[in-house]
């Protein structure tokens, strides 16, 4: 059993936040995980707002914008710390191109 120490995930996540990671990656997660569980990378139908739910959701964030956006293109701010639950917009076409990256 392990303790999450707060002062440490918080030295975590401004490294995570610090590093230029396309947005998506995220997403691409989710698809890997989908296509591990699933056996398959072919039909995939994955479930972009439990994944989120399961990994990025934060207790205690803005109701509009529950989750922790980690993965950032730009310099980190408090105005793009969080990401809001609208994840389903462009889910097909998203899913399209990240199985075209992953192949």
């Amino acid at each position: 059993m392990w303790t999450a120490i707060p002062a440490r995930v918080k030295e975590c996540i401004a490294e995570m936040r610090s590093r230029w990671i396309h947005p998506h990656f995220a997403a691409y997660l989710c698809l890997k995980r989908t296509a591990f569980r699933d056996g398959s990378e072919n039909g995939m139908h994955p479930d972009f707002q439990e994944f989120f739910d399961t990994y990025l959701r934060v207790t205690g964030a803005p109701t509009e914008k529950p989750y922790l956006r980690l993965f950032l293109d730009h310099m980190p701010s408090e105005s793009n710390k969080w990401l809001n639950p609208n994840l389903g917009r462009g889910g097909e076409k998203l899913v399209t191109l990240l199985t075209v990256v992953m192949s």
